[in-house]
Parts: structure tokens; sequence; C-alpha cells
């Protein structure tokens, strides 16, 4: 990339700058489709199995505030930000897409009026994400960007993503999107994560974006997990009241990928004993028993293409810690929620 490249310059995709754009003032009202549509070439990703799953819904308190300040004629300017984006315009770049690249996700946001795209390429599992402007029907602005490219933060209801210097430091904000609950905003957040982690078309900067803002980490332990050793952690979300679980990778190049997560805020509350130790068959089997606990239901949502979760005898779903102190230390923080 040559230091005298414009920002959010991409090789891969070059193109004349447009002529600068006065913003408008955005307003603040905000409003969400769940549609969404995927290229039939796709299907076996695993991203839109995520996004096609149905899922409870857990209003935010606080509806989040983005403050961005410019430029006009002599005076510095605030206005909140609804879902917008700020890239350089890319005129076509979804057309350029299309050659190489499968649409595994659209989402709509602000009545339709910013469309979200993401884009997979198979060979090397690079990821971009493309967005797509409009205004009183007329399109305004699309830009493009590899996943490597961006850092993503929670403010209250809204995630940005910010463009990044070499050492994965955000230097300028690129887009922001709002959304209307708490699952909504966690799932888009771990995909974007996991996508990021999969590309090995270049060299992964440093992030510091793995945790999302504002939770709170009530367990940290080990499982193992379809044969793999994974972190398992319970995050509590301060604002929506959120509860869920996360599996991430816990070693090697892929390591704080996310693996799956769930939503566990009905079963916390609704009373009924969803959580169980495992039964010991024998005095033999006892001990392994002792590092496994039994979940009545647990909807996953996976973030790889190839996973088969942890079912007991009878099918219940498993969590097989690494000790039995990790399985009896799980349980206390659950039964702390329930109080």
């Amino acid at each position: 990339m040559s230091p005298q490249s414009p920002p959010g310059y991409d090789q891969d995709y070059p193109w004349a700058p447009p002529a600068p754009e006065v913003p408008n003032s955005p307003t603040t009202t905000t409003t969400f489709s769940t549609q969404s549509s995927t290229a039939s070439s796709s299907l076996d990703h695993w991203l839109p199995i995520v996004f096609a799953q149905s899922r409870p819904t857990t209003q935010f308190r606080q509806t989040g505030e983005v403050w961005v300040i410019y430029l006009r004629a002599i005076f510095l300017e605030a206005y909140q930000a609804r879902s917008t984006v700020y890239g350089v315009n890319m005129p076509h770049s979804s057309a350029r897409l299309a050659e190489e690249y499968d649409k595994i996700l659209e989402l709509p946001f602000e009545d339709g009026d910013l469309r979200v795209r993401l884009y997979h390429r198979n060979s090397d599992q690079r990821a971009r994400i493309h967005c797509r402007l409009s205004r009183n029907g007329r399109s305004q602005r699309q830009t493009c960007l590899p996943l490597t490219s961006l850092r993503i933060q929670r403010n209250a209801s809204t995630l940005k993503l910010c463009r990044v210097d070499s050492s994965g430091h955000a230097k300028e904000l690129w887009a922001c999107l709002r959304f209307p609950s708490y699952e909504r905003l966690v799932l888009f957040y771990c995909a974007f994560l996991a996508l990021r982690s999969e590309d090995s078309s270049s060299s992964i900067g440093k992030f510091d974006d793995y945790e999302i803002h504002n939770e709170k980490n009530i367990y940290a332990g080990r499982i193992i997990d379809d044969n793999f050793e994974h972190a398992l952690r319970v995050f509590k979300d301060r604002d929506s009241g959120g509860i869920r679980l996360q599996a991430s990778v816990l070693n090697g190049e892929l390591k704080r990928k996310p693996v799956w997560t769930a939503f566990i805020t009905t079963h916390i509350h609704s009373g009924a004993r969803w959580m169980r130790k495992a039964a010991a068959a024998n005095s033999s089997s006892s001990a392994a028993q002792k590092k496994v606990v039994h979940l009545a239901d647990l909807q996953r949502y996976v973030f790889a293409t190839e996973y088969n979760p942890q079912l007991g005898p009878q099918g219940q779903h498993e969590l097989r810690f690494m000790s039995s102190r990790d399985a009896d230390d799980f349980m206390d923080r659950i039964d702390d929620l329930v109080d």
C-alpha cells in the first residue's frame, strides 16, 4: 500500500476518489428489518444459518449515541448519527465483488436505507463487508473493505466499525450500525470476529476487540467441545440484562475466535431446573461424570462450518469441563444469577 493512498484505499479494489460530499444532518429515528437474503452458492456457509435461526429479543435500555464532528464552513457541528456509513464512495464495487465472492448475508438498517452485505471468498476465506447507503430512493454511497481492515466496537445498541492502522488501533470511523436487540447485536459481533479470524489471505493484525463492551464476565472455564479444548464463558449484559454462554478457541492461530454462543436469559428466569450434574452409571465413571453438566435445552448459534455439539447418551446438551471444580463453579455462578 502506498503512503500516498487515500483513506480507505484497498489495493484489490482501487478507484478514483469522488469529490467530497457535505454530509446531511442525520436523524435519531431507528428501525430494523429482520429479513436477510443469501446467494444460493453460499448455502453451505455457516453465516446464513446463524441469522436464519429464531432467537429471543431482549431490548436495550439505552439506544446509544455516535457523535460525528466535521467541518462545515467555519463551524464544528455534532450530530447524533443513526446507522450510516462514512467510507469513501466506491461506485460499482458490488458488481466487482460478485466476480470473485459469494454474498453470504444481507441485512437492512434504517427501513432499508442502509444495506449491509457480507461477502466470502472460499479459496482463502477472505470476507468483505459492503455497505450501500440510499436516501429518498437514490443511491448516495457504496463502499467496501475486507474485515481485516476493520475494528469493531460497541456503544450501547450501536456497533462502530473503524478502519485500523498496522497495529490494529482504530484511526477513523467507517460505519455505525444500530441494532434493535441484544441478541442481534451479539450475533453480528461474533460473526464479524469469526469471519475475520478465518481470513488466510493476509496476516491478521493485533486486535483488541474480542470483548463486547458493557458485558460482565460472570464465569470463565475450560471445556472439551467437539473433541477440542475451548474456553467457556458466561456473560451478562449490563444494559439489557441479557445472559449468554460463549465457547471460543483456546489456543493456536484462531485463538479467541468465537465457536458458538447461546442465549440463556429465559432459562435463568423461568424457574425451571434446566441444569444438572450428569449421573454416574457406576463407581468407575463417577469421577468423569463430575466434570459433566447436562442442560435440558440449549440453542447454539455456531460460527463454524464443521461443528458437532456435545450431547449426552439421551441427547441432552452437554458441557464437559476439564475439571470437576470448573463444573461446580459454573453451576454456582448460574445459580447466583437466578437469585
